[in-house]
C-alpha cells in the first residue's frame, strides 16, 4: 500500500534497538549468512506492524579463474610445412568436476567445455566459468581473456 514501508534490520539487536538499514538498496554484508529481519512500517503514523519476518542472506563467491597471465602466448609453427610445432594450454587451474566451462574464440562459442584448452589458432580466447555447486540458486560467472598468437620463428642466413 503507498502508506507503507519495509524497514530492513541488519541483526536482531538492531532491530529490537530500533537502528535500521538506512540504505537498502547499497546494503553491504560482511557475513554469510547473515540473518536479516523486517517489518512494515505506516508511513502516517510510524506504526510498525504486527508480524516481523527474517531471512538469510548467503553470498557465494564468484569463481576465481584468470589466463590473463597467458595473454601473449605463442602458437609455434613450422615454416617450411605450416604445421604447429608447438600449442599452448590454457589452463584455468579449476577442477572440471566442480565448475562448467564455456570457451570463445574472438567471440565465437567453441564446442570444449573443459578446463584447459590447447590452443591451435590464434585470437582472443574467453573462458566464462560458473560454479556448479552454487549456478542453479545464483548463476554467478565470472569470465577471463587472453589473447593467442601465431609465429613461425625467424629465419636467417648464415
Amino acid at each position: 500500500d503507498g502508506n507503507s514501508q519495509v524497514v530492513y534490520y541488519a541483526s536482531e539487536e538492531d532491530f529490537e534497538a530500533g537502528i535500521p538499514i538506512i540504505n537498502p538498496e547499497n546494503f553491504f554484508t560482511s557475513e554469510s549468512p547473515q540473518v536479516i529481519f523486517a517489518e512494515v512500517v505506516n508511513t502516517d503514523n510510524e506504526c510498525p506492524s504486527s508480524t516481523q519476518v527474517s531471512f538469510d542472506i548467503i553470498v557465494n563467491p564468484l569463481p576465481l579463474v584468470d589466463i590473463s597471465n597467458m595473454d601473449g602466448s605463442v602458437i609455434c609453427i613450422d615454416r617450411e610445412t605450416g604445421e604447429i610445432v608447438s600449442a599452448p594450454t590454457l589452463d584455468t587451474g579449476l577442477n572440471a568436476n566442480d565448475y562448467e566451462f564455456e570457451w570463445f574464440l574472438d567471440g565465437e562459442e567453441l564446442a570444449f567445455t573443459g578446463s584447459a584448452l590447447i590452443v591451435e589458432e590464434p585470437g582472443l580466447y574467453e573462458v566464462i566459468v560458473v560454479d556448479l555447486a552454487t549456478s542453479n540458486s545464483t548463476e554467478c560467472e565470472r569470465s577471463s581473456f587472453a589473447e593467442v598468437i601465431e609465429s613461425s620463428g625467424v629465419e636467417f642466413d648464415v
